[in-house]
């Protein structure tokens, strides 16, 4: 690299998706995305965010439970099972 140089960092190329035929609906039809999202679980507080960091489900524990039940509710405070 020559001196004065900024380093080449390369932009990803884009990928394209062909649409599901048949796509799998596990919680429910309004948080299906027409494209992949990555999502990352935290063990700590029950949070559920894609890889910007955008909150997407929250986990609550039951305040007083024998079997440490867990319930989650959408970033809108809504339940969503």
């Amino acid at each position: 690299m020559a001196t004065g140089q900024a380093p080449s960092n390369p932009v990803p190329a884009r990928r394209t998706y062909q649409p599901v035929e048949h796509p799998v609906v596990v919680i429910g039809p309004q948080y299906l995305a027409q494209y992949p999202v990555e999502l990352a679980v935290s063990t700590n507080d029950f949070k559920v965010a894609d890889i910007k960091g955008t909150l997407i489900f929250q986990g609550e524990r039951e305040r007083l439970s024998v079997h440490h039940r867990c319930f989650f509710k959408s970033h809108k405070r809504h339940g969503i099972c």
